[in-house]
C-alpha cells in the first residue's frame, strides 16, 4: 500500500495527460474529481501498468493491489478492465491457471455490465490460453463465441480475430487446407477493418498453412511480404515469427543457407519474447534440419539438443501447470466438504431446538436418533465425496505420469533414430547406408506413437487415423515425394486403439510402405499407394501400390528371408491376424485381426 501512495501523485498525472489525448483538459480533471478516493488510485495503476516500462511481476503486484482498493459489490467498469490486464500478464508470465481465473473473473464483470465489445475480446483471450494448454475444443468454442458477437455488432475487427483464431486450432489438428481457408477470410475482414498491425500477423498464418501444404514458394512470399511491411526493431515477436516460419520454408526448399540464416535471426528475436521457450524450440527444430541439409552434422547435433532441452522444459512448464490445477481443485473440494459439514451442523443445531420446544420426549427421543442417522449417512457420504476425490487426485497424476513417460521415451527415440542419421554419413557401404536408413525408419515410427501419446488426454490409447498419415507422410517425404506429386489415397476409420496393438501394426505399416516408395514408383509416372484401415467386425488393414508388384515366388520361399519379411510375419502372429499378398495393378497386403481371435 505504502508503493501505491508513494506513486500516486506521478500516476495521477498520467491519467490526467492520457484522458486529454481524447478529450480537453477540464473534462479530464472533472471525471477525475468525481472518483472515489481508492477507484482514482485504481484508475490511476491500471493506466501506469498499461504504459509504463515495468516488469511483468511489477504490473501483476500493482494490478492486484488496484483491484484490492475496489470494494467486491462495486460496479465500476474498471473491474473487469483490471482482471482483463491481470490476465493478460499472467499469460505472458506461462501462469496458465492463474490466467484462466483472471479473464473468467473479467468476463463475468463484462457480461453483467452487457458489453458486448469486451465479452468477445475476452473469449479471444480464453481461446488463446486454452490454445496454449492444447485445450483444442475449448479453445474453439470461444473463438466461434467471439465470432457470432463481432457479426451481431457488425464488428469486422472481432470477426477477423475469430477466423485467423480458428485458423491455428485447425492447424494444431493437421487440417491445413481448412486452416488456409480460414486465414484467407480472416485476411479480408482485417483489410476491411484496416488492422494495419494485424496484417503481418495474417501474412504469417496464411504462410504457415502454405508451407504445411508443401506450398514453400507461396509461403516464402507470404513472408517476404510480411518483411516488406514497416516492423520496427522493437517488434520482436513479429519479427522472430516470420523468420523461423521462413527458415521453415527455405528447408522445404531445400535452400538449406537462406534457412539457417532466417532460422538464427529467429532465435536472437526471440530472446527478447515472453514465448521464448516455444519460438526457440521450433527455430532449433529447423535448425537441426537445415545443418543436416548442408552435411553440417556436429551442429546438427548441437541444433537437436537444443529442441529436445527446450521440448522437456515446455513439458515440464504443462505438467507443473496441470499439478497446479488439480491441487486448486482438491482445495476447492476440501472446501466444499468443509461447507458441507458447517451446514449439516447448523442443521441439526437447529432440528434439536425446534424438537426440544415442541415435540414431547419420545418425539424428541425419536428426531435424536433420526439425527444420529442422517450423521452417519452424512458421514459416509462426506467420506465417498473425500475418497472420491483422492482417487481421482491420483489418477489424474497417474495420467501426467504416464504422459511424461511417454515423452521421454519418444525423446530418447528421437535421439536414437538422430543418431542412426548421422551414422550413414560415416559409411560409404550403400547397402549398410540403406540397413541404417530402414533401421532409422523404424525408430521413428515407435517415437511416432509415443508423440501421439503424450499430445493426448489417452496415455493408453491411440487414433490411428492421425498417427498413419503423419506415418505416411513423413516417410514419402524422405523419399522427396509431396502431395502435388504424388497420388495418396487414404480411407482410414476415425478410432483409437491400445498401445500394445498400435505398435506391431505401425510397424508393419512403416515396413510395406517403405517398400513400396523403395522398389515400387521407379518407372510409374503417376505413383500412387492406396491405404485402408477398418474396425467393423475386427480390424482390417490394407496397403497397395501401383508398381511391377511383388515376386511371389521369392516371397513364398522357405529359403532365407529378409528382415523386413521376417518382421511383418512375426508381427501378423504377434496379433493374432491373418495376412495375404498379392498382385493385383501393383503389390497388395491385407492383414485382418478377428475379435476372438485377439483375445485369444
Amino acid at each position: 500500500m505504502n508503493r501505491i501512495k508513494l506513486l500516486f501523485a506521478c500516476l495521477s498525472l498520467s491519467f490526467l495527460l492520457n484522458n486529454a489525448i481524447a478529450q480537453n483538459l477540464e473534462s479530464a480533471r472533472e471525471k477525475w474529481n468525481k472518483l472515489p478516493a481508492n477507484e482514482k488510485r485504481a484508475s490511476a495503476i491500471y493506466q501506469f501498468t498499461k504504459e509504463g516500462n515495468l516488469e511483468d511481476q511489477v504490473k501483476r503486484d500493482l494490478l492486484q493491489e488496484a483491484i484490492n482498493l475496489i470494494p467486491e459489490n462495486s460496479a465500476d467498469t474498471l473491474v473487469g478492465h483490471l482482471y482483463y490486464k491481470l490476465g493478460q500478464i499472467n499469460y505472458g508470465l506461462e501462469d496458465y491457471v492463474k490466467s484462466l481465473e483472471n479473464f473468467n473473473t473479467a468476463l463475468h464483470r463484462f457480461q453483467v455490465q452487457k458489453d458486448l465489445y469486451w465479452v468477445a475480446t475476452t473469449y479471444i483471450q480464453l481461446g488463446n490460453v486454452f490454445e496454449r494448454q492444447n485445450r483444442l475444443d475449448e479453445a474453439e468454442r470461444m473463438y466461434v463465441l467471439t465470432q457470432k458477437i463481432g457479426k451481431d455488432l457488425h464488428n469486422d475487427k472481432l470477426i477477423a480475430y475469430s477466423y485467423n483464431s480458428l485458423s491455428i486450432i485447425y492447424d494444431k489438428r493437421g487440417q491445413s487446407q481448412k486452416a488456409l481457408d480460414l486465414s484467407l477470410i480472416g485476411l479480408k475482414y482485417i483489410k476491411s477493418a484496416k488492422m494495419s498491425d494485424d496484417y503481418l500477423s495474417g501474412l504469417v498464418n496464411i504462410g504457415i498453412h502454405y508451407k504445411n501444404l508443401g506450398q514453400f514458394d507461396k509461403a516464402i512470399q507470404m513472408y517476404e511480404e510480411a518483411l516488406s511491411l514497416e516492423i520496427t526493431q522493437k517488434d520482436v515477436f513479429s519479427l522472430a515469427a516470420v523468420y523461423i516460419n521462413l527458415a521453415w520454408a527455405y528447408n522445404g526448399k531445400k535452400a538449406y543457407k537462406e534457412g539457417i540464416s532466417s532460422a538464427l535471426k529467429g532465435i536472437e528475436y526471440a530472446n527478447n519474447i515472453p514465448e521464448r521457450k516455444y519460438f526457440q524450440a521450433d527455430a532449433y527444430d529447423v535448425l537441426a534440419k537445415l545443418y543436416e541439409g548442408e552435411k553440417k552434422w556436429d551442429k546438427a547435433y548441437l541444433a537437436y539438443k537444443n529442441h529436445v532441452a527446450l521440448n522437456d522444459s515446455i513439458t515440464n512448464l504443462e505438467i507443473k501447470s496441470k499439478v497446479v490445477e488439480l491441487e486448486e481443485r482438491n482445495k476447492t473440494i476440501e472446501k466444499e466438504t468443509q461447507i458441507k459439514e458447517l451446514n449439516y451442523q447448523n442443521k441439526n443445531k437447529q432440528n434439536i431446538i425446534f424438537f426440544g420446544l415442541v415435540l414431547i420426549a419420545v418425539l424428541v427421543i425419536a428426531g435424536f436418533l433420526l439425527i444420529r442417522k442422517n450423521r452417519i449417512i452424512y458421514q459416509n457420504n462426506d467420506l465417498l465425496t473425500s475418497q472420491n476425490a483422492k482417487i481421482q487426485e491420483q489418477s489424474d497424476k497417474l495420467v501426467l505420469m504416464m504422459k511424461e513417460l511417454h515423452h521421454r521415451v519418444k525423446n530418447n527415440l528421437s535421439i536414437v533414430a538422430s543418431l542412426l542419421n548421422l551414422q550413414t554419413y560415416g559409411l560409404t557401404d550403400q547397402d549398410a547406408i540403406k540397413a541404417v536408413q530402414t533401421g532409422q525408419k523404424r525408430v521413428e515410427a515407435m517415437s511416432l506413437i509415443h508423440q501421439k501419446l503424450y499430445q493426448t488426454s489417452h496415455t493408453t490409447a491411440l487414433n490411428i487415423k492421425e498417427y498413419i498419415i503423419d506415418l505416411v507422410e513423413n516417410i514419402m517425404e524422405s523419399y522427396g515425394y509431396s502431395r502435388q506429386n504424388f497420388n495418396l489415397l487414404l480411407d482410414i476409420e476415425q478410432t483409437e486403439i491400445d498401445v500394445d496393438l498400435a505398435i506391431p501394426i505401425g510397424l508393419i505399416l512403416n515396413e510395406l510402405v517403405t517398400n513400396s516408395f523403395k522398389y515400387a514408383y521407379q518407372q510409374v509416372p503417376n505413383p500412387t499407394l492406396e491405404i485402408k484401415f477398418k474396425t467393423e467386425g475386427g480390424i482390417y488393414l490394407k496397403v497397395k501400390d501401383n508398381g511391377a508388384g511383388i515376386d511371389m515366388d521369392k516371397w513364398n520361399s522357405k529359403g532365407r528371408r529378409s528382415f523386413g519379411k521376417q518382421l511383418i510375419v512375426s508381427l501378423s502372429k504377434q496379433v493374432s491376424g491373418q495376412y495375404k499378398v498379392e498382385n493385383d495393378g501393383g503389390a497388395v497386403f491385407e492383414l485382418a485381426i478377428v475379435p476372438n481371435q485377439e483375445a485369444a
